[in-house]
């Protein structure tokens, strides 16, 4: 809470509720332990289209102004482990 300039108070969120709040969105998905084990350095490529894929998400976390990454395929191809 802060005070205005003509004397009332109003809530602000601090700088830190955004990452808190995602944090609650991890363990409420059940995806929180997930983000732990599945990191881009043991993701294993055993074709071209799956060593593009790792290097399109590690391009998109090194890139601050993007808005969303889509990845899109069949089940097991690698799309929970990237994003």
């Amino acid at each position: 809470m802060y005070l205005t300039e003509d004397g009332y108070e109003q809530f602000k969120y601090c700088e830190c509720s955004k990452f808190r709040d995602t944090i609650n969105k991890l363990k409420l998905s059940g995806l929180n332990s997930s983000l732990k084990e599945k990191t881009f350095e043991n993701f294993k490529t055993k074709a071209t289209w799956q060593e593009i894929a790792l290097q399109k998400a590690k391009n998109f976390v090194k890139e601050t102004d993007k808005k969303w990454f889509y990845f899109g395929g069949q089940s097991g191809c690698g799309k929970t482990h990237l994003c």
